[in-house]
């Protein structure tokens, strides 16, 4: 392939960035880049465009549908250009065919002016990639997030249930009615991890709540839950109480979002020993 242009090697630099080049192209490119500072210019200036437009994504995630859309069009496009470009390598197509990014139906430019046209065509194909590219580099970012948050809440989690200073007390259910707890208190952390097993699905309106019973007959809240399908159920809670300050843990059923003193029967109940 003949030396390119100052010219013809400007009107690729878009493309180079986004590497949809033929290696043949790209090797010109490439050396034309190490004598031109202008041309090697334009191009830091174009990759700090993308990373600009990368970033500047919103922060929300495409639906399914409409992603796999926009990535097949894009797709589609860039394989278009490429096959393109290689016919025209290949002399399969008159030597100034502006390739795929010629409208339908529209003339092949004559002058330069034409080209710088097709070059902008180009540009606009390529931010349109990087701004789908960006969405899915936002979303990566926010599933990374999600997973640090998540892997914290496992280590604070496996704090609540092992160490020196945990207490476990054993909830056993009331009259007949199905189910079983355990709450696991860290008294070092002031942490509570409350778990239960084969509950009862509670009627339509109403949850469980978690009691902690002190000495002196207080009934401190350690928060609502409702058990999955299967019955069942952890909830976690904060709550500073000294040692000596627990005489049993318990669980009644209440009105959705809970209430400030116990009103409905007591479903699970264990004593703390």
């Amino acid at each position: 392939m003949s030396a390119m242009t100052h010219e013809e090697v400007r009107e690729l630099l878009a493309a180079h960035v986004m590497e949809l080049l033929l290696p043949e192209e790209r090797a010109s490119v490439v050396a034309h880049l190490a004598g031109c500072a202008e041309c090697a210019r334009e191009v830091e200036s174009l990759r700090a465009t993308s990373a600009e437009l990368a970033l500047a994504a919103p922060d929300r995630s495409f639906d399914a549908r409409r992603c796999n859309g926009v990535r097949s069009r894009l797709l589609a496009r860039t394989a278009a250009d490429r096959d393109a470009r290689a016919r025209l390598a290949a002399g399969q197509l008159p030597e100034r065919e502006p390739l795929s990014l010629r409208p339908p139906h529209a003339t092949a430019p004559e002058s330069a002016g034409g080209w710088r046209t097709a070059s902008m065509v180009l540009a606009a194909s390529v931010a349109g990639l990087i701004l789908f590219g960006g969405s899915i580099l936002v979303q990566s970012r926010r599933e990374l997030a999600q997973a640090r948050e998540s892997e914290s809440q496992r280590q604070r989690l496996i704090a609540g249930l092992i160490g020196p200073g945990v207490r476990l007390i054993e909830l056993a259910p009331t009259e007949r009615r199905p189910g079983s707890a355990r709450m696991f208190w860290n008294q070092t952390l002031g942490a509570w991890t409350f778990l239960a097993y084969d509950l009862a699905i509670p009627a339509e309106g109403r949850t469980y709540q978690i009691w902690l019973i002190t000495p002196d007959d207080r009934r401190i809240s350690a928060g609502i839950f409702t058990p999955s399908a299967d019955g069942n159920a952890i909830a976690t809670t904060t709550y500073a109480l000294a040692a000596d300050s627990l005489t049993a843990v318990a669980v009644t059923e209440e009105p959705a979002g809970g209430v400030d003193a116990p009103s409905g029967d007591i479903v699970l109940l264990g004593a703390a020993r």
